[in-house]
C-alpha cells in the first residue's frame, strides 16, 4: 500500500469514527428492565448515572423501538472499537514507513472533525474564530473570511479553506 493510500484509509477511518460517535450519541444508553408491579409488568430503561441508576418509564407502545435502538448502540459502540483498533494500526504503519507523514495526521484528523460539522456548529466555529483573532490582535485577512464565510455556507470544504490558508502563508 502507498502512502497516499494509507493517508486515505486514514481519513476514511476517522470519518466512520466521528460518524459512529454522532450517531451512538443519539441512541438511548443502557438496559430495559422489566418492573411487575400489582400483577402488571413495566418496561424501563435503565441507565447508571454516577452511583445511581436512573430508571425511566417506557410506553408499551415504544418498547420494541428503544429494544432496537439500544441493540443498535451496541453495534455502533463494537464498531468504534474496531476502526479506534484500526486508525492505531495505520498511525503505527504510517510512522513505520514515513515518519515525516506522520505529522499531517493530526491535520487530516483536524479537517474531518470540523468536515463533519453540522451547519450550527459552524457558525459557532466561525464566530470563535472572530473572537480569537480580536482577542490576539491579528486580524484575519478578508481572503481567509471569505474563505471561513464560504466553508460555513457549504461552497467549500474545511480542507479547501485551510489549504488555502496554509498556502498563502507558505506553510504547506
Amino acid at each position: 500500500m502507498h502512502y497516499r493510500e494509507l493517508l486515505i484509509e486514514y481519513r476514511e477511518l476517522i470519518e466512520q469514527e466521528i460518524q459512529l460517535k454522532r450517531e451512538i450519541a443519539k441512541l438511548p444508553q443502557g438496559n430495559i428492565s422489566l418492573k411487575n408491579i400489582h400483577g402488571k409488568t413495566y418496561c424501563y430503561l435503565q441507565q447508571r448515572s454516577g452511583k445511581k441508576i436512573i430508571s425511566q418509564y417506557i410506553e408499551d407502545n415504544e418498547t420494541e423501538r428503544v429494544k432496537k435502538q439500544i441493540l443498535y448502540r451496541k453495534e455502533c459502540e463494537k464498531k468504534l472499537l474496531e476502526t479506534g483498533s484500526m486508525i492505531k494500526k495505520v498511525e503505527q504503519a504510517i510512522y513505520t514507513l514515513e515518519p515525516s507523514l506522520y505529522r499531517n495526521l493530526d491535520r487530516i484528523r483536524a479537517n474531518a472533525i470540523t468536515e463533519a460539522m453540522l451547519p450550527s456548529e459552524m457558525k459557532k466555529a466561525v464566530l470563535f474564530s472572530d473572537a480569537m483573532t480580536s482577542l490576539e490582535g491579528i486580524p484575519a485577512s478578508e481572503e481567509v473570511n471569505q474563505s471561513l464565510i464560504n466553508w460555513s455556507r457549504g461552497k467549500v470544504s474545511f480542507s479547501e479553506a485551510y489549504e488555502k490558508t496554509l498556502a498563502k502563508y507558505s506553510l504547506l
